[in-house]
């Protein structure tokens, strides 16, 4: 994590000390998807399958709507 390296205007900085902005340090861009989605993002399980109520498990399902109705099997 870069948090040490940042490099803010004094105004972002007083904005953050006066609770009017945050900033979250995140490792992996799947808690970045829960921090904005106030979802889970989704780990796969051994099948290779997302939960249904993950944001990844919504995103395949739609991707997999997608792809019937571009080879026409709605």
């Amino acid at each position: 994590m870069n948090v040490k390296e940042l490099v803010l205007k004094d105004e972002v900085v007083e904005a953050v000390k006066d609770g009017l902005f945050h900033i979250y340090p995140i490792t992996h861009i799947d808690e970045g998807i829960e921090l904005l989605m106030g979802t889970p993002a989704g780990k796969k399980n051994k099948a290779g399958n997302f939960p249904a109520n993950s944001v990844h498990g919504k995103v395949m399902k739609k991707l997999k709507a997608f792809d019937q109705r571009a080879q026409g099997k709605e």
